[in-house]
């Protein structure tokens, strides 16, 4: 991994955080083009999230285009369906 990308994956951690603590993001990506850049990668949404697969992408998707017009989110929602672990 280079520096840029290693820069981008943690603020699009930061945003999907941002939007949900629970949020998990994994197998990111960069693809470079001469007019705009993919970032492509996976969200883990827990059991019982609040907001839709397409609300989900929408807002990462809008959000990571807010860190330049140039970055084109590719999003695979995937879901946690194991709900959380309780403490004893």
């Amino acid at each position: 991994q280079d520096e840029r990308t290693a820069a981008l994956r943690t603020q699009v951690l930061d945003i999907a955080r941002g939007i949900d603590p629970s949020l998990t993001v994994h197998d990111f990506r960069v693809t470079a083009g001469p007019i705009h850049t993919n970032l492509l990668f996976d969200v883990v949404v827990p059991y019982g999230f609040r907001l839709t697969d397409a609300q989900v992408r929408g807002e990462l998707s809008n959000r990571v285009k807010e860190l330049s017009d140039r970055y084109f989110a590719v999003i695979q929602v995937d879901h946690s369906y194991v709900e959380g672990q309780k403490e004893v």
